[in-house]
């Protein structure tokens, strides 16, 4: 269950860190900068590394997950406090449930696995 998870989640950060580097603009609801692109892409790369494993610990499943969790939801308040995060990050309402839905995912699954081992 965690492989799945991080692997789809490796998928999904990869993605949107390419496209950000492509497209900036996404349908004017998400802006994308150049450091948000690139700390999506090496989420999702570590995620697709970790995952794609052909014998992954369960421990760096775990680790990743909970660094994930904690990336997003830390995230999804900041941008609720300051949406701009002084230049930096450009985090509006859909990037809130965004982060909130993989965090808690992310949470969740990390949990799971945790009590499963």
């Amino acid at each position: 269950m965690a492989r799945l998870i991080s692997f789809i989640i490796g998928v999904i950060f990869t993605s949107l860190g390419l496209l950000g580097f492509f497209k900036p603009n996404l349908m004017y609801l998400v802006q994308f900068d150049l450091f948000q692109s690139f700390c999506y892409l090496v989420i999702g790369a570590l995620g697709l590394k970790i995952s794609l494993d052909k014998e992954p610990k369960q421990l760096q499943l775990k680790k990743y997950l909970t660094v994930v969790a904690v990336f997003n939801l830390v995230l999804m308040m900041l941008g609720l406090i300051w949406p701009n995060l002084g230049d930096i990050f450009h985090l509006e309402i859909p990037e809130h449930f965004f982060h909130a839905g993989v965090g808690l995912i992310s949470a969740l699954t990390a949990d799971y696995s945790q009590d499963l081992s």
